[in-house]
């Protein structure tokens, strides 16, 4: 017989066995554990796109515009406004944006009234007589602040005068040059006309004095504001000629019609009348260089050989017509580009034998010669290549115009597209759907939108092909 003797353990050990199991058991779990990696992610916010604006490449469909559509107006490239029934919005002003591609209604609230505070005086009553980059024009209608200002955008109002005339449309009588740098008004108290200097801010009085339908029709202001015609108002057929800064009269009572600057304002062209009748006007056109104050006359080689309308175009040249009257027509010979300064013509024979009537303006975009010939045909001249192409049946592109002139040249309407017509030939702008209503170039010029009818509803698409990226 056995006999088994048992050792008794020592109490520090079966703590020590039991701490041994439990860390072997929470080994195991860490094992055993799948890897989880905790990644920190960002919510991202889907834009909810509206059905009614789509873009589809290089247009921009705008649906759901319903009866018509009118006073389309670019607040700037990228959005516009136009008045429409849409919906339960009836008679409504809606803004669409061609950047987040969305058409709302317009709230009166959401836009910021612009205002004009002077001598921390808020001004109240004022209109915009020209808005520029550099520089906005105001005629303020208030106590003694009464006047014309110049804002530069930086906070600065500059004081012009408050001796301008004011019109029936109450607005006062001004004119702009096309470089911006002069301005034309007429002085309330004695109806003279006053040239200002935008840079020099200087005014000169000059003594013509004119009404208010002839400063609008009767006075000319040249490209760079150096120069001013005043056509006389009575029956003499003359026209005088004024600098701008010194009030100096440089043409006198010339006996011509229809006087007109160069497009450098170095020149001054019109059609010699002298004793003669009026049917002989035009076999001369008088050439004034105006610095020099001297006049040069191109004379017609026939008795029966008329020029007829010009146009001062760039690098210092001038297109004209030569031809044959023929009761309420003109019969074209030539189409003649004149550089005054080196006296050469090139005549193109191009038209020659083309009737159109004595009324009858022509166009010029670069290279391109548009000559309309009635409400739905023109005729369009290549002056480099001297090549014809003639268009009937054409769609008039505004209430007042075939056709709409843009940097690239000329958009014409045929059938239901939109080409555009420059030196490079004809390419089509966009083809669209039911009869054509309207349409309105971006500031600029590189949108065009085109609003069309069918049975169902307005069409209205605007395209980006006319910029150079398309």
């Amino acid at each position: 017989m056995k006999i088994i003797i048992k050792k008794q353990k020592k109490a520090y050990e079966k703590w020590l066995k039991i701490v041994v199991v439990l860390g072997l058991f929470i080994l195991g779990y860490f094992v055993m554990q799948p890897k989880v990696e905790i990644v920190e992610r960002s919510t991202v916010e889907v834009p909810q796109v509206s059905e009614d604006v789509v873009r589809v490449k290089s247009e921009v469909f705008i649906h759901g515009f319903e009866s018509y559509i009118k006073d389309i107006r670019w607040i700037d490239n990228q959005i516009l406004v136009m008045k429409t029934n849409k919906g339960t919005q009836k008679d409504s002003e809606f803004e669409v944006d061609l950047d987040d591609l969305s058409v709302n209604l317009v709230n009166l609230d959401d836009f910021e009234v612009p205002t004009i505070t002077i001598n921390d005086m808020i001004i109240e009553h004022f209109a915009v007589l020209d808005e520029s980059p550099t520089r906005a024009l105001y005629y303020i209608d208030q106590e003694d602040l009464r006047g014309i200002y110049a804002y530069d955008g930086e906070g600065n109002y500059l004081f012009i005068t408050n001796k301008m005339k004011v019109g029936s449309n109450e607005i006062p009588l001004i004119k702009l040059s096309e470089n911006g740098n002069k301005m034309l008004y007429v002085e309330a108290s004695t109806d003279r006309l006053v040239t200002y200097d935008f840079t020099t801010q200087k005014k000169k009085i000059l003594s013509p004095v004119v009404t208010e339908k002839a400063f609008y029709e009767n006075c000319i202001l040249s490209p760079d504001g150096g120069y001013i015609i005043v056509i006389a108002t009575d029956d003499t057929a003359s026209f005088s000629c004024y600098g701008a800064d010194s009030g100096k009269l440089y043409v006198d009572k010339i006996e011509g019609i229809d006087p007109n600057f160069s497009r450098e304002s170095d020149r001054l062209y019109y059609f010699y009348t002298g004793d003669m009748t009026s049917d002989f006007t035009g076999q001369r056109l008088g050439v004034v260089t105006l610095d020099k104050r001297n006049i040069a006359y191109l004379t017609s080689n026939s008795d029966e050989v008329f020029f007829k309308r010009m146009l001062p175009v760039e690098n210092n040249q001038l297109i004209y017509l030569v031809g044959i009257n023929e009761n309420d027509y003109f019969i074209i010979d030539q189409v003649v580009i004149y550089s005054p300064e080196t006296n050469e013509k090139k005549s193109i024979s191009a038209l020659k034998g083309m009737q159109i009537h004595k009324d009858c303006n022509f166009d010029i975009n670069g290279q391109i010669f548009l000559l309309p010939e009635a409400d739905n045909q023109l005729t369009l001249l290549n002056l480099e290549t001297q090549a014809v192409q003639n268009f009937y049946d054409l769609t008039r592109l505004s209430q007042d115009a075939l056709y709409i002139k843009n940097s690239e040249g000329f958009l014409l309407g045929y059938g239901n597209t939109i080409y555009r017509i420059n030196q490079n030939g004809k390419s089509m702008i966009y083809q669209y759907e039911g009869t054509y209503v309207d349409s309105s170039i971006s500031p600029e010029g590189d949108k065009m939108l085109i609003v069309s009818q069918d049975e169902e509803e307005f069409n209205c698409v605007i395209t980006f092909k006319l910029g150079i990226n398309y």
